[in-house]
C-alpha cells in the first residue's frame, strides 16, 4: 500500500497537510517534511497498523516532540516531556499495541 501526502493552502495564512497509509518506518520522514514546511501535527489516527497525520500551520504551537512506541503510552517519555513544559496534544494507538504520542508547546487547549 502506498503512503499518500498532500498539502493544501486554505487561505493566505493556513496551510494544511495530510499523510495517510504511513508505515512506522516512514513516519519520521513525513513528520520532518511537514516540519520543514512549517507544519505541526494537529491530529493522528491509526488503522491496520498504518498512520494518518494531519499537519497544520495554524495550530499556534511553538514546538513539538513525538514518540512512536512499540507499546502503548511510554510513561517515562511522557513524564520527561511534561517536566520540559510540553503537554499531550495528540495520541493514537495501533492494532499491534504501539502508540504515537505527540506533545506540544505553545497554544494550550482550553
Amino acid at each position: 500500500m502506498l503512503c499518500k501526502r498532500s498539502h493544501h493552502k486554505i487561505d493566505n495564512d493556513v496551510v494544511l497537510g495530510y499523510h495517510y497509509n504511513v508505515a512506522d518506518i516512514r513516519l519520521a520522514q513525513h513528520i520532518e517534511k511537514g516540519n520543514e514546511d512549517g507544519l505541526f501535527i494537529s491530529s493522528v489516527a491509526s488503522s491496520q497498523n498504518l498512520w494518518a497525520l494531519i499537519m497544520d500551520a495554524g495550530t499556534g504551537f511553538s514546538d513539538q516532540v513525538y514518540e512512536l512506541s512499540p507499546f502503548f503510552l511510554h510513561k517515562e517519555w511522557i513524564q520527561e516531556n511534561l517536566e520540559k513544559s510540553y503537554y499531550i496534544s495528540e495520541v493514537a494507538g495501533a492494532n499491534n499495541g504501539s502508540s504515537l504520542v505527540v506533545m506540544s508547546k505553545g497554544q494550550s487547549w482550553i
